[in-house]
């Protein structure tokens, strides 16, 4: 008996399933960008947490705060993606599980 695993080729579960490593490589250059352009824009912004925009006529605003969590989310989801690529039983996730028995 083997206790040799070969890891998936595709990510089995989440938010990324059925991606493959070529993919998820493209998602990771796609997540800096966009938090380089909200860097940039909280920059511009003078460290501000609001982000005003004009739509139609109509003002809206954005909280800066929203799209941290959003990021983090994100970041999260790539992590525990390529955990499952690595072959990793547990994939990454910043929340506790419980089990009962």
């Amino acid at each position: 008996m083997s206790t040799t695993t070969t890891a998936p080729t595709e990510v089995q579960s989440g938010l990324y399933y059925g991606f493959t490593a070529s993919e998820l490589t493209d998602e990771k250059a796609r997540y800096k960008s966009a938090v380089l352009k909200h860097s940039d824009m909280r920059h511009s912004a003078a460290g501000g947490t609001l982000q005003f925009a004009g739509i139609n006529g109509k003002q809206l605003t954005f909280r800066m705060d929203d799209a941290d969590a959003y990021f983090m989310t994100w970041r999260q989801e790539l992590q525990n993606a390529f955990a499952q690529l690595a072959g990793a039983c547990m994939p990454f996730t910043d929340r506790a599980a419980a089990r009962f028995q």
